[in-house]
């Protein structure tokens, strides 16, 4: 990825750990709350966080009583680590599943 960032001078994008990235995830929360407004609870999955992070966002904001859900599997539990920790702990994931693979970052820790 650096070498395409250089070679064509685009700005590089975080997948996740990106405020512009976790507020347009916030959408997704968003549109579910406008399609049924009154949520007892939203699970959400969770790898880099950036997804939990709009979620969370836009829950607080248009439905505060809504409680969010993270999930992610036993075997990769590092955003669980971490909150046990209280720094950000790395995936130890033995998976393809690339999701799986990352870790949370200094935006979506918090």
């Amino acid at each position: 990825l650096s070498e395409v960032v250089k070679r064509t001078k685009a700005p590089e994008i975080h997948p996740f750990n990106n405020d512009h990235v976790i507020t347009g995830q916030a959408t997704v929360a968003k549109e579910l709350l406008e399609d049924v407004p009154k949520l007892d609870a939203i699970l959400t999955p969770v790898g880099g966080g950036g997804l939990l992070s709009g979620t969370l966002l836009a829950t607080h904001y248009f439905s505060p009583s809504t409680k969010v859900i993270a999930g992610e599997p036993e075997g990769a539990d590092d955003t669980y680590r971490s909150l046990q920790s209280g720094k950000i702990e790395a995936s130890q994931a033995n998976t393809i599943a690339d999701g799986l693979l990352t870790s949370l970052g200094d935006k979506t820790f918090p």
